[in-house]
C-alpha cells in the first residue's frame, strides 16, 4: 500500500546500515513507493510496525527479488527465510522455472544465508554477485 513507503524504506535503510560503506552498493531505498506501485512487495509487521520487506519484479517468464531486507532489531526469528518463501512461491505460481537476485561481494554473510537456501552463484560483475534459484512447477 502506498502508505507503507515512509515505513517500508525506513526499515530497508535500517536492515543496510551496516553495509552502508561498501563501494557500488546501489541505493536501496530509492523508488520504494514505486516498487510499492508496481510490483509484488511483502511486508513483515509486527504491532511495533515493519520488520521486514521484500520486492518481486515479474516478467515474461521470469523472476526477480528486487529487493529484501529485515530490521536489524528483528534479525535471527525467521522473517527473511519467511519471506523468501513467500516470494519464490508467488515467483513459482506465475510460471517462473528460476528467481534471480543481485547481492554485492562484501556481503559474506548474505551469500551464506542464500546458499542454504539453495540459491547458487551464476556469475559476478565488479562487486555484484548474481545469484539463482531454481522453482519448483
Amino acid at each position: 500500500m502506498p502508505e507503507d513507503t515512509a515505513a517500508l524504506t525506513a526499515c530497508f535503510a535500517r536492515g543496510y546500515a551496516q553495509y552502508a560503506d561498501l563501494p557500488d552498493l546501489p541505493p536501496v531505498t530509492r523508488g520504494i513507493g514505486d516498487d510499492i506501485a508496481n510490483h509484488y512487495v511483502w511486508l513483515a509487521e509486527s504491532g511495533a510496525g515493519i520488520l521486514g520487506g521484500a520486492v518481486l519484479v515479474i516478467g515474461p517468464g521470469r523472476a526477480r527479488l528486487s529487493n529484501i531486507a529485515v530490521d536489524p532489531d528483528a534479525a535471527g526469528r525467521g522473517i527473511g527465510r519467511a519471506l523468501l518463501a513467500l516470494v519464490e512461491e508467488e515467483a513459482s505460481a506465475w510460471g517462473a522455472q528460476t528467481i534471480t537476485l543481485t547481492t554485492h561481494a562484501a556481503m559474506e554473510g548474505t551469500h551464506r544465508f542464500y546458499d542454504r537456501l539453495g540459491w547458487r552463484e551464476t556469475g559476478r560483475s565488479g562487486n555484484r554477485v548474481f545469484l539463482e534459484k531454481p522453482l519448483p512447477q
